[in-house]
């Protein structure tokens, strides 16, 4: 019986060994291109706006929805004071500059159903990076008129950039 049992060892194992090498039957293939990756609808997006900042990897806007209802002078007031400390912790940060003195009264967003919307920055906007642009459109594109997306021209003391679209994918 102790040859019959090795003999049965011996053949278990040679048939182990030709089964890895054999493996699951399954064909490699190339990669398979499957879209976009998926999108997340945001919490509180709908029961208030939400500031664009920049993700921690630095290439992507980030949402940060607000659940209190504020104008759009104070968005902007909230977008330029930059994230929170808790989000600042997460790697949340902003392109646009954080002026050390800002007067609330020297920010404007007007609205026009033929021209969408305008905001106004008390300085110069033409060397804001194309990251901290779309901050502010895509930060008011979505919330002047609830339900529509605006276009968004910024203004400052230099030169109006756009009429621009939201881009979140850049």
């Amino acid at each position: 019986m102790t040859r019959t049992k090795a003999l049965s060892a011996a053949a278990a194992a040679a048939l182990a060994g030709m089964l890895l090498l054999v493996g699951c039957g399954i064909k490699p293939t190339g990669v398979i291109d499957s879209g976009d990756a998926a999108t997340v609808q945001v919490p509180g997006a709908t029961s208030g706006p939400v500031l664009y900042f920049v993700s921690p990897e630095g290439s992507r806007l980030a949402p940060y929805p607000l659940l209190a209802g504020v104008d759009s002078s104070q968005l902007l007031t909230a977008l330029l004071a930059g994230p929170t400390n808790t989000a600042r912790e997460a790697g949340i940060t902003t392109a646009l500059p954080t002026p050390a003195e800002l007067n609330p009264d020297q920010l404007a967003v007007e609205y026009s159903p033929t021209d969408g919307v305008t905001a106004r920055f008390p300085f110069a906007v033409g060397r804001l990076s194309e990251l901290a642009r779309r901050q502010v459109v895509c930060t008011l594109a979505f919330a002047v008129v609830p339900g529509t997306i605006s276009p968004v021209t910024v203004t400052g003391t230099d030169t109006s950039l756009g009429p621009a679209q939201c881009d979140l994918k850049g």
